[in-house]
């Protein structure tokens, strides 16, 4: 594993543990962008800066019981790192058609962009979950 791959397991497991809002900053580039593009629970995509993202934590933070980030492949390049994964969070509310309980599954593809001190400038996902 390299630095940078060690980083992201870093991460995840953080996600994982249920770190939210500024407990995540220690990860991310103050300038640090996430994009996540269309899926099923974001059908137009967005973009946000780093306060939004970890604003957006908390919210889903609340929204799940738990979640879990099963790596199943990671590719290192320089500073880049990809990351294939399974998520699955067990919902504490409801949620469109699924009662507080059911759990949500993903298959992901994350890409992260880290600078020299091993923070994130950028976060890219593909997010696919099963109908």
């Amino acid at each position: 594993m390299t630095y940078f791959t060690d980083k992201a397991r870093d991460l995840l497991m953080a996600l994982e543990g249920g770190v939210t809002g500024d407990q995540l900053r220690r990860f991310f580039h103050p300038g640090a962008v996430q994009v996540e593009h269309p899926s099923r629970v974001v059908p137009a995509g967005r973009t946000r800066a780093l306060d939004a993202m970890l604003e957006a934590s908390i919210a889903g933070a609340r929204a799940f019981e738990s979640q879990r980030y099963d790596i199943q492949n990671t590719i290192a390049v320089e500073n880049r790192v990809a990351v294939q994964l399974r998520w699955s969070g067990v919902l504490a509310q409801r949620l469109g058609d699924l009662e507080a309980g059911d759990v949500l599954q993903a298959d992901v593809a994350m890409f992260l962009t880290y600078d020299d001190a091993g923070r994130i400038l950028r976060q890219e996902s593909y997010d696919c979950y099963p109908a």
